[in-house]
């Protein structure tokens, strides 16, 4: 019995084995003999997805983007990253809100004030987008007789400001900073505003405060979307208690080796959109930036907050698409 258990799987028929494993090992060390074609089950799958590919590449895909700074003040401090504030008079308190968990401006005496921070400088190249995002409300309006009292902006700083600054909002290393940032009008009201003073603007005066309309003369052509809008932010919200009610969005794509396009936008959490800046800068364009800035300027007289900043870079779609098409070359190259 045993013998004939023994013959029996002796005499069993097995199917070859595939040679590929010691064929491939043998023409590695052997580089004139090419290596074996992709089979023909796998070119079909690829000639397939090939259409779906080239589709695909003359779409505009969602890229994977480089976060550059991220914070929702949920550690109940304003020390990583850190933010700083400046004021005109002193009296006022940047703070993070434990209820709420926002970074609170407490603007009670003062006139002018900002808030800002520092990031990992970056450079865009042409296609490039860095964007700023982040939650906004206020006690009341922001309207005055200034020039686009609230102002958002990214910069270039070649000694970034770590402190606070109090009765002043100047300080020496702001003398050469360069960038581009929004002026806009908001109100508390929902008056139409028929002579907006909402511009985009490059930095590129010298002066010791940062935020200086004379130290920002280059004001772009700026379409504004609705024309004729009250830029309203609705009645007075109170920023201990209540969740912050804004989404603001600005956003520097390079489109080319001088040329920038600049967009602000403003919505409520439903979506709806509240205001819409956009423009080009054609000429002696910014390029570099690591400080983000937050402002609102003369006589207004409101507690202010932010929440969930997010400062990234999005690289251009086609850098993301060749991930996808080099491999189907690559095949189809074989095959022929």
């Amino acid at each position: 019995m045993g013998r004939r258990s023994i013959r029996s799987v002796i005499g069993t028929r097995h199917p070859p084995v595939d040679p590929l494993p010691g064929a491939l090992a043998f023409r590695l060390l052997d580089a004139s003999r090419p290596l074996r074609h992709p089979s023909w089950e796998t070119q079909s799958q690829m000639k397939r997805l090939l259409p779906v590919i080239l589709t695909l590449s003359a779409t505009v895909l969602p890229s994977a983007g480089t976060t550059l700074l991220s914070d929702d003040f949920s550690d109940g401090n304003r020390t990583s990253p850190a933010w700083y504030y400046a004021q005109g008079q002193a009296g006022s308190t940047l703070t993070t809100n434990g209820a709420r968990q926002n970074l609170l401006l407490n603007t009670t005496t003062r006139t002018n004030a900002q808030v800002w921070t520092s990031f990992a400088g970056t450079t865009l190249n042409i296609g490039e987008t860095l964007s700023v995002s982040f939650n906004f409300d206020a006690s009341g309006g922001i309207g005055s007789a200034d020039d686009g009292p609230f102002r958002i902006g990214l910069f270039n700083v070649a000694t970034p400001v770590e402190t606070d600054i109090n009765s002043s909002i100047a300080n020496p290393a702001w003398g050469e900073a360069t960038g581009y940032g929004a002026f806009v009008d908001i109100h508390a009201g929902d008056t139409i505003d028929t002579t907006p003073e909402s511009t985009l603007r490059q930095r590129t005066g010298a002066s010791n405060t940062l935020w200086a309309g004379a130290a920002s003369p280059v004001s772009f052509t700026t379409t504004v979307v609705p024309a004729n809008s009250s830029h309203s932010i609705g009645s007075t919200a109170n920023l201990e208690t209540d969740a912050l009610r804004y989404l603001i969005t600005f956003s520097l794509t390079r489109t080319g080796a001088d040329s920038m396009d600049l967009f602000y936008q403003m919505q409520d959490t439903s979506g709806n959109i509240i205001g819409t800046l956009t423009a080009t800068d054609g000429s002696g364009i910014v390029t570099g930036f690591n400080t983000f800035s937050v402002f609102t300027g003369q006589t207004v007289a409101e507690d202010f907050a932010i929440d969930n900043v997010l400062i990234s870079v999005v690289p251009e779609p086609s850098v993301f698409l060749s991930a996808f098409i080099a491999p189907a070359f690559f095949f189809l190259r074989r095959r022929r």
